[in-house]
């Protein structure tokens, strides 16, 4: 349309140089990633090593992103559902403990295989 309102006044989009404006009021309606998860990871990082926080990270995620598509696919009424990252963190950090190294091995040769 090319034209601007500006709550009475309307101007062509070709006649603004700027648009400047300023907050004055921010609201997060909650927390999404808390200190906890900050600070667990950290703590997973300090005793396992940072390829270890890489792993945790990547695979905890990805669980996170699974679990909670699978909330919402199940879910005929969306209503807001809280699903706590410690779990996913702790659950990821426990399988670098059991096999991870195995894992990022397995998973470059597979890579170095499929590569050209």
């Amino acid at each position: 349309s090319g034209v601007v309102q500006f709550g009475a006044t309307s101007r062509p989009l070709a006649a603004l140089e700027a648009i400047r404006g300023a907050a004055v009021e921010w609201r997060e309606p909650r927390e999404v990633l808390g200190l906890g998860d900050v600070k667990l990871l950290g703590t997973i990082g300090a005793f396992l090593g940072p390829e270890a926080a890489m792993f945790v990270l990547l695979l905890s995620s990805l669980a996170g992103t699974l679990a909670g598509v699978t909330v919402l696919l199940r879910r005929r009424v969306r209503t807001e559902t809280v699903l706590p990252y410690g779990p996913f963190l702790a659950a990821a950090a426990l399988i670098w403990m059991l096999a991870g190294s195995e894992i990022v091995t397995a998973y470059g040769r597979f890579l170095l295989a499929h590569a050209g």
